[in-house]
């Protein structure tokens, strides 16, 4: 008998686990920001249910004091040669994350490529995270890794090496920091990307 048990409530848990997983929960398209409009995101299931978290990322009506916002005078820092990304045309947490990993993988491999004896090899893995979301943006932490070969006389290295920025993303610029702590940089930051 508790063998039987035992066999039934293996296959109720697979069966639960099969039918989760053909029912993913899926996010909603993300409304754009503007500096008037910050709405919640919303979380929608199969089952047509609509569910707004309550724990999401901090958002602030004042932008960051320490982070420059180049209105005005828009100009772009020297970078490293490449071809970057351009802003995208409305700002989501999703396209505000896809701009900085893309800017940042190509910041990253032409930085290392302009290293002597260098050659960049490819990618081997990658990560983006939101700090905090204001009314016209989002600051965005990301890292990606890259594999090198170098070569010097007789002796090849192969390696691998990370790329880290702070990123704060909006329709009308980008700014970019070295990552130097878990938490957003008060300096260091310059601007990479203007509309």
């Amino acid at each position: 008998m508790r063998y039987v048990l035992s066999m039934l409530l293996i296959i109720l848990v697979i069966s639960a686990g099969c039918i989760m997983s053909n029912n993913p929960v899926t996010t909603s398209s993300e409304t754009p920001l503007s500096p008037a409009s910050t709405g919640n995101s919303t979380v929608t299931t199969t089952a047509g249910l609509t569910v707004t978290p309550t724990a999401t990322k901090p958002s602030t009506t004042e932008i960051l004091p320490n982070i420059p916002k180049p209105y005005d005078n828009c100009t772009v820092q020297p970078l490293p040669n490449g071809t970057y990304p351009s802003l995208p045309d409305e700002i989501t947490e999703r396209s505000a994350k896809d701009f900085a990993l893309e800017f940042e993988k190509t910041y990253g491999w032409e930085e290392l490529a302009g290293e002597q004896d260098t050659n960049v090899s490819g990618f081997d893995g990658f990560a983006t995270e939101t700090a905090q979301r204001t009314d016209v943006g989002y600051i965005v932490k990301t890292t990606v890794r890259l594999d090198f070969v170098t070569e010097s006389g007789d002796t090849t290295l192969a390696g691998s090496t990370n790329s880290h920025g702070w990123y704060y993303v909006t329709a009308e610029f980008a700014v970019r920091a070295p990552f130097s702590s878990e938490t957003i940089p008060e300096s260091g930051w310059e601007t990479v990307a203007c509309a």
